[in-house]
């Protein structure tokens, strides 16, 4: 078991130590980190999703329609009891519970979910890693946009109508 553990986790710990030294030596600096940061999410890992989607026979990606349902339920019930804990008892104003909200509700699937299930679990773990992205980018991730969005709109603007702009833009990225 610890070797399994040992063999998920060196690759990521590996890369972070790379991109440490690359900091250290300056190699790399935030406007080059920014570059990397839009090829990974527009390109690398919608590719590396794509590729292992493909691969799955389609009979298992219809049976994770649960895992599907049991994710959205999980980050709404997440997101509502984080957003009300920010608004009542901590009293942060309406963009940064938001932020802070999405934060907690939606992991990030992409850069940690994805390299350990699948050196644990193999490739056909890539599924569930995609369910879940795009489960986020479709739900949480709208709503915390209508909340960004409300929070500093000059105009009024109803939230639906936000939603559904949010939704719209959402779906038009890659990763998803």
């Amino acid at each position: 078991m610890e070797t399994m553990i040992l063999n998920a986790l060196a690759p990521v710990f590996f890369v972070m130590a790379m991109g440490y030294y690359a900091g250290y030596r300056k190699m790399i600096d935030n406007q080059k980190v920014a570059t990397l940061n839009l090829f990974v999410m527009h390109f690398a890992l919608p590719s590396a999703l794509f590729t292992a989607i493909s691969r799955t026979p389609r009979q298992v990606i219809l049976d994770n329609g649960q895992l599907m349902g049991i994710l959205t339920l999980c980050m709404f019930v997440v997101y509502a009891l984080t957003l009300f804990l920010q608004f009542k008892y901590f009293h942060v104003e309406t963009g940064k519970a938001a932020v802070q909200t999405l934060t907690v509700a939606l992991p990030n699937y992409a850069s940690v979910g994805l390299p350990l299930l699948l050196s644990v679990y193999g490739p056909s773990s890539a599924l569930s890693v995609a369910v879940a992205i795009a489960v986020g980018s479709v739900t949480v991730s709208p709503l915390t946009l209508v909340l960004l969005e409300s929070a500093h709109a000059t105009d009024k603007v109803s939230p639906a109508k936000l939603f559904l702009l949010a939704v719209l833009r959402t779906v038009k990225r890659p990763i998803v």
